[in-house]
């Protein structure tokens, strides 16, 4: 494996998760920061900015779980 490539997919990923519950654009930041780390060739960027940015609602969801079947119908 290419440590490189595995420290920039983990700096993307916490860009990601800090900037997810912001009121900002957190595709926007992933897109500056791919930019400025050299992360993949644009078509393999946009690949892995959808699979982290579905992995991000996915933990959301997990995180309200609870709330949202108590939700009264």
């Amino acid at each position: 494996m290419d440590i490189a490539l595995l420290t920039k997919a983990a700096i993307m990923g916490v860009v990601e998760g800090l900037t997810e519950f912001l009121p900002i654009s957190s595709t926007g930041h992933l897109i500056l920061a791919g930019d400025l780390l050299g992360f993949l060739e644009p078509e393999r960027r946009q690949v892995f900015e959808i699979a982290i940015q579905t992995g991000a609602i996915f933990a959301v969801f997990l995180v309200y779980w609870q709330r949202i079947r108590e939700t009264p119908r």
